[in-house]
Formats: C-alpha cells, structure tokens, sequence
C-alpha cells in the first residue's frame, strides 16, 4: 500500500493536497489525475470518474501488477503508433467544416500547442522539447523552416526568440515596403452617394 507522502513525492503533490483531494474538499483535476496515473500505473480515466473498481493503464482491475505497466519501455514504434494516431486526428480536423469553412483543423492544432506547453511543464520537459525542436528545426529543408519556425509555441524556443523577433521586424518592414509601394485607393463612396 503506498503512503500519500509515496504518492506526493512520486506524483510532485503534497500529501495535504491527496487527502484533500481524497476528502472531497479538493476536486480531481485530469493534470492531477495524470500525475497520479505515472506515479501508480491506476488508469487517469477511472480516477475521474470515480469508479469503485479502479482499472489500470493496461485496463485490467489494479493489482500488485499494475505498477509494472510503467516500467515497461516507450519504443520508437510506440512513438511512430503515436505519430499515426496523431495524423488521423488532424486529417479527420481537416474534413471537417463549419459553415462550408475548414477552421476546425487549426483550432485542433491551436489546441494541440496549448496541450505541449501545459504537458511539458507538467512532466518537467521544456528543456527537453526545446532542444529536440532546435535539432528538428535545423534538419528541415529551407524553404520549410520558416513556416514551422511560426508553428512552434514561443515557449520552446526562448534560444531562438530573438531571431523570431527578428524574423517579424523584417516582415513588417517588408509589409510596410508593399504598402508605400502601392498606388493610394480612392475612398469608397456609400450607398447614398452612389444613388445621388
């Protein structure tokens, strides 16, 4: 049986707070849920729902084996199954329309960055990801980098922020180049003055 100081140290929460949380003065959050899901191998889901007999991450009833499950090791071909997973999200985001629009794959991919950020500091990753988003930034052929460069979350790129900056200053520059280059429009004249 694991303590709640295990628990805490283990999930990165204070005791006080597992037992608030066990009270019901505290409500499960799914950040706090999957905390405790990686530090005991009890699946995150069946912690919020509540359910009396908690499954683990394997699905089975949680068990003497259920811690085991962590120990197991996240391969290359886990990951390539996750990136699959991913890519079907993001076609079936595409697919979808609302008002004959296609929004809904950016909102999904807005979504996606927020999640990166809220993940990373909650596992402790942002040093990390930075780096693997340096290595994967530099490995891409030119003429893609500046657009993924502007897909990146600001957060993982703190080493490359001022080039960001500086990147936008020439595009405004360029943008304000454009519009002293184009010929002055004339005023639209409204409804009433047309008809007169």
């Amino acid at each position: 049986m694991m303590t709640r100081e295990l628990l805490g140290e283990r999930a990165g929460i204070s005791p006080g707070s597992i037992k608030a949380i066990e009270t019901g003065i505290y409500q499960l959050t799914p950040d706090v849920a999957l905390r405790i899901s990686f530090a005991t191998g009890v699946d995150w889901e069946s912690l919020l729902r509540g359910d009396n007999l908690l499954l683990d991450m394997a699905g089975d009833p949680v068990g003497p084996e259920s811690e085991k499950w962590l120990d197991r090791a996240w391969t290359s071909k886990d990951i390539k199954h996750d990136e699959g997973l991913f890519s079907c999200f993001m076609r079936a985001a595409e697919k979808k329309t609302v008002d004959g629009k296609t929004r809904t794959a950016l909102k999904v991919s807005m979504s996606f960055r927020q999640w990166m950020k809220d993940t990373s500091l909650t596992f402790g990753l942002d040093k990390l990801t930075q780096a693997e988003v340096a290595d994967w930034l530099f490995s891409l052929p030119a003429e893609d980098y500046e657009s993924a460069f502007n897909s990146v979350p600001e957060c993982f790129l703190p080493f490359l922020a001022e080039e960001r900056r500086k990147k936008l200053a020439e595009r405004r520059e360029r943008l304000d180049k454009l519009l002293k280059q184009s010929p002055p429009q004339k005023p639209r004249r409204s409804m009433r003055e047309r008809a007169a």
